[in-house]
């Protein structure tokens, strides 16, 4: 194996273990973001309205664009999968809710959030998956397990990657002005 690989190796397993240890109630990651809840919050006290028109990069992470570049270069690509990522609908979705963020109950309301899209991912994989049988000549069960492995491992990258006041920009709250550097009053 080489270094690049394992370093990949880690990098997955350092982001997946908070995520899937929050979610089988082993660990709570809420206490961890309470501190960045807190700082969106003032924020979103002192002002109106988000900064920002509702905006959506579609799957976060690559996932969208990566999808469309491939589409674009192979056509045969497009034609046999479609020019967008099948549940592409479920991460727009996902982004209203994040674009917003709010912070009150804001830790509840993106977990609920996450979950949803975990869901709703799994969803597209059980209503497509008899057309994608016929296409690929796979069992729907096997179909519907991919779209659940590519459900979890979207779950445990937002859990860990979408937390307020990173300053990353898919961040819960990114309709509101950054908050990375904000200093909350005791």
């Amino acid at each position: 194996m080489t270094h690049k690989y394992l370093i990949l190796l880690i990098i997955c397993f350092i982001t997946t273990v908070p995520a899937l240890a929050e979610e089988s109630g082993v660990l709570s990651l809420e206490p961890v973001e309470k501190i960045a809840m807190e700082r969106l919050a003032k924020i979103q006290d002192d002002a109106l309205y988000p900064e920002l028109p509702f905006s959506s990069d579609g799957c976060s992470g690559g996932l969208s664009a990566g999808w469309k570049t491939l589409a674009e270069q192979l056509p045969a690509f497009a034609e046999e999968l479609g020019e967008t990522v099948p549940w592409e609908e479920c991460c727009v979705a996902h982004d209203r809710l994040y674009w917003a963020g709010r912070a009150d109950d804001g830790y509840q309301r993106r977990l609920s959030a996450d979950r949803e899209l975990r869901n709703c991912v799994k969803s597209v994989g059980r209503r497509d998956s008899p057309a994608l049988s016929l296409l690929y000549d796979i069992s729907t069960e096997r179909i519907e397990e991919i779209f659940s492995l590519a459900a979890e491992a979207m779950y445990a990258a937002v859990r860990v990657g979408g937390v307020p006041c990173s300053g990353l920009p898919w961040r819960w709250g990114y309709a509101w002005p950054q908050c990375i550097d904000f200093d909350v009053e005791d």
